[in-house]
C-alpha cells in the first residue's frame, strides 16, 4: 500500500512542491500520422509529504481539501493555440462522501470555459491513451496491492539512465551517479545504500499487481465503480527498489487483455518535496487496441518556491488571459523514427499475470506483423524479437544472459545523452 502512494501517476504523492516546465507532447497512430504539440504547465502540492495524505485524521491535507493544482496551456499548434485547462484534486477518505476533482477547460475559440463534472473518471484525456483516473483521480485504496516478485528492466528510453539523478550532475558513470542519486535522496523514502544502477546498466525493481477492489462494507463513497463496470481489472506496475519511482505500467482489461502500457523517466533533484524531489522528464504510452503511441518530453523543469505561481492562476479565470508566462525553445520531433517502438510482451516474465493476456496481440496476424514490423524498423534482430515478444528479454550465449536493449537513445532537450559504458554479458 505504501509503495502505491509512493507511485502515484500525476505526482500526487512525493513530486516537486512547485513546478513550472515546458512539454512537447507528439501522437503516432498505426497509419503513421504524427501531430505535436507544445504546452507549458505550472503545478503546485498542497502538502510536504506524502505521509500528509496517508493520515486522514492527522496529515496536513484533511479530507475534501485540495491536494494538488495544474495549470496547462497550448502555445502550438496554431489551431489550439491559447487552449487551456485548470484541475484541483481534492484529498478523498473510503468512508467519507466522494469529492470530485476541480476541472476547467477553456476554448480559444470560443472564449468559453467549460467545467468537466460527473462520471468522467475513466474518459480519456486530449486524444491519448490517458485517463483522468490515470492521472492523479484513482484513489489507492479503490484498488487492492499485491507484490507479485522483483525484477530487473533494461528495456527503457534512457537505457540505463531510465531513473537519473539530476542531469546537470550526470557523469555517465553507474557508480558515480548512483552515490550521488543515494546522497540526494529524501532518507523518509527509505534506507538508501544501493545505487539504482546494477553493473550491467540493469534497473532492480518491485512488481506490484493492484485489482479494482470490490465494494465493501462500511465504504461510503457514493461513485465507488461496481468492479466490473470500471474499465480496468488490474494493473501490474514496476518500481524502481531505491528511490520508489513508478518506471513502467500494463493495464489490463476484463477480458483478460493487455490494453494499455506506460512508461516514465525521472530525474531527481535535492532539496526534497520543498526545494527539490522527483520530475518526470520523458513518458511514453502505447494503446494495444489502436496502435496508438504518445510520447512526451520536458523542458528542464524549474523547482522550488521561488516557481509558485499566483493563487489566480489556478482558476477558470486565468484561462481567459491567455497568458504564456515563458518562452523556451523546445525542438519538434523531425519525423517519425525518433518514436520508441511498441513496448515489449516479454510473455516468459510472470506468466501467472501476463503470458495470457497477450494472446489476442500475438494470436492476430496483423497486429504482430505491425509491431514486429516497427521493431525491425528499429534495428531489432529475429533473434532479439522473439526474445521481447515470447522471451523474458534475455538471450543466453554460452552460459552467459544477455540482455536486448534499445538501439537508441532520444537526446535530452539541452543536449544529447552522455555516453554509458556497461558489459555486455
Amino acid at each position: 500500500m505504501e509503495l502505491a502512494y509512493l507511485t502515484f501517476f500525476d505526482h500526487k504523492v512525493y513530486g516537486a512542491k512547485y513546478q513550472d516546465y515546458s512539454l512537447i507532447s507528439a501522437r503516432l497512430n498505426k497509419r503513421g500520422l504524427m501531430t505535436q504539440r507544445k504546452a507549458y504547465i505550472k503545478r503546485e502540492l498542497l502538502y510536504d509529504h506524502y505521509k500528509d495524505l496517508m493520515d486522514y485524521s492527522e496529515g496536513k491535507v484533511k479530507i475534501g481539501e485540495a491536494t494538488t493544482r495544474r495549470m496547462l496551456i497550448y502555445e502550438t499548434p496554431a489551431d489550439v493555440r491559447g487552449l487551456g485547462s485548470t484541475k484541483i484534486t481534492h484529498l478523498n477518505s473510503p468512508v467519507s462522501k466522494w469529492r470530485m476533482a476541480d476541472s476547467w477547460t477553456y476554448s480559444p475559440g470560443l472564449r468559453r470555459v467549460t467545467r468537466s463534472q460527473g462520471g468522467d473518471r475513466q474518459d480519456e484525456i486530449l486524444g491519448t491513451p490517458v485517463t483522468n483516473d490515470d492521472e492523479g483521480d484513482r484513489e489507492v485504496w479503490e484498488e487492492d496491492h499485491e507484490l507479485i516478485g522483483e525484477d530487473v528492466l533494461y528495456m527503457q528510453m534512457l537505457d540505463p539512465q531510465i531513473v537519473a539523478p539530476d542531469r546537470e550532475m550526470n557523469t555517465g558513470d553507474l557508480k558515480v551517479d548512483g552515490q550521488w542519486f543515494v546522497k540526494n535522496m529524501d532518507p523518509s523514502r527509505g534506507e538508501l545504500k544501493l545505487s539504482p544502477y546494477r553493473p550491467d546498466g540493469g534497473i532492480e525493481c518491485f512488481v506490484v499487481k493492484s485489482t479494482w477492489a470490490k465494494r465493501k462494507e462500511g465504504f461510503g463513497s457514493h461513485v465507488f465503480p461496481d468492479p466490473k463496470q470500471y474499465y480496468l481489472k488490474y494493473r501490474i506496475s514496476w518500481i524502481e527498489k531505491v528511490s520508489k519511482a513508478f518506471i513502467r505500467e500494463e493495464q489490463y482489461d476484463h477480458d483478460g487483455r493487455l490494453i494499455k502500457f506506460m512508461m516514465m523517466n525521472q530525474d531527481f533533484y535535492p532539496g526534497g518535496v520543498i526545494e527539490g524531489g522527483m520530475n518526470r522528464t520523458q513518458y511514453q504510452m502505447y494503446d494495444y487496441r489502436r496502435h496508438f503511441r504518445s510520447w512526451g518530453r520536458y523542458d528542464r523543469a524549474d523547482m522550488g518556491t521561488k516557481f509558485k505561481a499566483p493563487e489566480d492562476w489556478f482558476t477558470p479565470e486565468h484561462l481567459f488571459r491567455e497568458y504564456f508566462w515563458k518562452k523556451t525553445k523546445i525542438p519538434m520531433m523531425k519525423s517519425i523514427s525518433e518514436f520508441g517502438p511498441p513496448p515489449e510482451l516479454w510473455r516468459a516474465k510472470f506468466p501467472k499475470y501476463r503470458k495470457g493476456t497477450s494472446d489476442w496481440i500475438v494470436k492476430s496476424k496483423e497486429d504482430m506483423e505491425y509491431i514486429t514490423r516497427v521493431w525491425k524498423e528499429h534495428g531489432f534482430t529475429d533473434e532479439e524479437i522473439d526474445a521481447l515478444t515470447n522471451g523474458d528479454g534475455m538471450i543466453r550465449k554460452g552460459g552467459k544472459a544477455i540482455p536486448v536493449r534499445r538501439p537508441y537513445r532520444p537526446a535530452f532537450i539541452h543536449g544529447k545523452p552522455l555516453p554509458v559504458k556497461f558489459p555486455t554479458g
